[in-house]
């Protein structure tokens, strides 16, 4: 779930297949030496010493490793892919975050997204490997997009208790991604989900007791699950907390708290909390004012996709050109205002 109580959400991320990026050149082997390189030795023909079906037996023998060789390759790939997914949504990151960095893990490898999307599609006996499957259709990564693909493996997997796929089955009937909108069913697969310890469905709790979504508004639920997720280090939840400091929901309002948690969640990358930072700085909000890090941090948020903070920053800047104070800006932040 991309929805804050504090700021509005992001764009989608754009369907990503190929993308791979040459990290080294292999070795070139050096033959600058006194004396030339050897001769390859001369290879007999099979049929003079050696019988056909032997041949036959030691190619496919030999493919039978490569094979074998590959399929391990891509078990530990896809091994690797699957931490750095959970750990993504156990920290909160947005899905344009998430999926960068799986685009970065395959830069790094060097690998093709569409070879391990092929081989994941054989592999579903493993629910970390149905539920990444889902997430490749769900944000078409190395294949076209299919939400209702990926609602249909979510559901496989949610449905062996598997908390990453009950967390994503929440936003699909959160949303209605490939499937009918339905909080209902959003609020129940998030309290399982919740209660095997994904932080991300206990930031989605609190969302939806706030806002009485599925279930009825509550707002010291909403406050406790805010709590329980930012104990987990999830960083959606960490803003929220914030949030609920800075506006007295389910607690008594301390701007000073909320800056300590708006800081933590920028600084863990959360845009919406970037954008509350900044805001804090503009403002003096439990913290001395300063325009110079308020403009830095709309920045941050802005940059990573934060519409909110777009605007706010182009009204800034435009109000400090008004004013003729550009030089004593421009220095820290060169960006310019159409």
């Amino acid at each position: 779930m991309t929805r804050s109580a504090s700021t509005l959400g992001y764009s989608k991320p754009k369907s990503f297949r190929r993308n791979t990026i040459n990290i080294e050149s292999p070795p070139v082997t050096s033959y600058a030496s006194s004396s030339p390189p050897r001769s390859p030795p001369r290879i007999k023909s099979p049929t003079s010493s050696t019988n056909s079906s032997t041949v036959g037996n030691n190619f496919r023998s030999r493919s039978s490793s490569i094979d074998y060789e590959l399929n391990d390759l891509f078990r530990s790939i896809v091994d690797d892919l699957c931490a750095i997914f959970v750990d993504a949504r156990q920290s909160g990151l947005n899905e344009q975050q998430t999926v960068e960095i799986l685009l970065v893990y395959f830069n790094h490898r060097n690998q093709d997204p569409t070879q391990i999307f092929e081989w994941l599609q054989n592999k579903t006996h493993k629910y970390k490997y149905t539920t990444l499957l889902g997430y490749f259709y769900d944000q078409g990564i190395g294949t076209t997009r299919n939400q209702r693909k990926a609602y249909c493996l979510y559901l496989s997997a949610a449905k062996k208790d598997y908390s990453v796929a009950q967390d994503l089955l929440g936003d699909c009937y959160y949303s209605g991604q490939g499937t009918t909108r339905d909080r209902n069913m959003a609020f129940s697969w998030y309290q399982k989900a919740a209660d095997n310890d994904s932080t991300g469905s206990q930031f989605s709790l609190g969302i939806c007791y706030a806002f009485g979504e599925g279930t009825a508004r509550d707002c010291n639920k909403a406050f406790q699950y805010y709590k329980r997720s930012a104990s987990g280090g999830n960083v959606s939840g960490i803003n929220e907390l914030g949030y609920c400091y800075e506006v007295g929901i389910g607690t008594k309002k301390d701007s000073k708290k909320a800056f300590m948690y708006f800081e933590q969640a920028a600084n863990g990358g959360n845009p919406p909390g970037q954008h509350n930072l900044a805001s804090c700085y503009e403002e003096g909000k439990g913290t001395p004012e300063d325009v110079k890090k308020a403009i830095y941090w709309y920045q941050r948020s802005a940059d990573n996709g934060h519409e909110v903070a777009k605007k706010r920053l182009k009204q800034l800047l435009t109000l400090i050109k008004e004013q003729g104070n550009e030089e004593e800006f421009s220095e820290y932040f060169p960006v310019s205002v159409a």
